[in-house]
């Protein structure tokens, strides 16, 4: 019988912060390992083409290995990449977006992507927490578990929302309230904090970014490290100008808000109902605001003549029909914001081959630390 342990040299860190190993029986991905470790594991799947497996011991650490700064950490499933350095972890989340890039967008970028990070701990504003009744508990989801892990503190949460955590009567109903009728992986309840309040579940809050104030609440998606968001604004928007914008995937109006001062003409599109709502509070009178899905109001439009289109798609990356349209559209130039580099970079072998379009600026952005989440900042002009 074949053993599940097995004892093997890292080469490198891939997406999701897995350490990559080639076997004789294939490539493995091994969570909490680092490039350069020599390490024990056990297999905790096996595929035909790849299998994962998690570290049991390390024999040979990598110089940048360095205790977690959570007691819950590896329990929780929160953070992924707490065991590695928090510098480092900027720099090895940049590479492994200048190796996907080349490798599925077929794009060799010829200098380093500059990463660009901000405050490590108590930057997080928004968060999921799920809530046990029984135990009068309330935390996160475990490591490849659907069973809650009881917190009490969160080095990564907004010091509010760390107050929150103290008082787990008011999350626990709301998550109890909320999970109810949903999907396991829909379950729990949002919150969200400033620097004075915080919300729960459908209460509005203030949150402000580069000295603009944006009306959203927790059950509504918002960029959670405003720190970090607010350089990928001024570093990717402040140089724009132009007569005509169209904004995709706008949400709550964020990136719409800064294009209104630098473009003539603003279109958002957005089909959530309840983003919609806090658009219309956040955009001023002038900026048209479309109710529709991005593949909906793409293929209605025959002929506009745009100067920039910004995109912030979900993990999923742009849909083909709306790739399609986008390239036949042919704006001036497309501002890419993407928070998984696996799909940007199929997206921009897509918008090269078949709109001639080329980077004229990326960078990445670290919004979530001690995670392998990476933002991704792209302007595109046509060739």
């Amino acid at each position: 019988m074949e053993s599940d342990t097995f004892r093997i040299v890292v080469e490198k860190l891939v997406q999701g912060g897995k350490g990559f190993a080639r076997t004789p029986d294939g490539v493995v991905f091994i969570e909490g390992a680092l490039p350069g470790e020599e390490v024990s594991c056990r297999y905790t799947e096996r595929k035909k083409d790849y299998s994962n497996a998690v570290v049991t011991e390390v024999h040979k650490p990598s110089e940048y290995r360095t205790d977690p700064i959570c007691p819950y950490y590896g329990i929780c499933g929160g953070c992924d990449l707490q065991h590695l350095d928090v510098e480092e972890q900027a720099k090895s989340k940049g590479l492994i977006l200048q190796e996907n890039l080349s490798r599925i967008g077929g794009i060799a970028y010829p200098t380093n992507i500059p990463v660009f990070s901000g405050t490590a701990t108590g930057y997080r504003n928004r968060a999921r927490f799920q809530g046990d009744a029984k135990k009068k508990s309330v935390g996160f989801f475990g490591r490849r578990s659907g069973s809650v892990v009881p917190i009490d503190f969160c080095p990564v949460l907004v010091p509010k929302l760390n107050e929150l955590l103290q008082k787990p009567d008011k999350l626990i109903n709301a998550a109890v309230r909320a999970s109810k009728g949903r999907r396991r992986i829909q379950s729990g309840v949002f919150a969200a904090a400033n620097e004075s309040v915080f919300a729960i579940e459908h209460q509005e809050l203030s949150l402000q970014v580069n000295g603009k104030q944006f009306i959203t609440e927790p059950e509504v998606f918002f960029q959670s490290n405003k720190e970090v968001f607010g350089k990928l604004v001024e570093n990717m928007i402040s140089e724009l100008s132009g007569e005509n914008a169209v904004d995709l995937y706008s949400g709550v109006g964020t990136v719409a808000a800064f294009l209104e001062d630098r473009f003539s003409k603003v279109t958002a599109v957005e089909r959530n109902l309840l983003c919609l709502k806090y658009a219309k509070k956040n955009l001023s009178s002038s900026v048209q605001i479309v109710s529709q899905s991005v593949e909906s109001w793409v293929s209605g439009i025959a002929d506009m003549k745009i100067d920039l289109l910004s995109v912030d798609p979900p993990r999923t990356g742009l849909s083909a029909d709306a790739a399609a349209t986008i390239i036949k559209l042919q704006p001036k130039q497309i501002l890419y914001i993407s928070c998984d580099s696996v799909t940007f970079s199929r997206d921009m072998k897509l918008l090269a081959a078949k709109g001639g379009y080329s980077l004229s600026r990326l960078e990445a952005y670290d919004l979530y630390p001690h995670t392998s989440h990476l933002e991704t900042g792209a302007l595109l002009i046509r060739a």
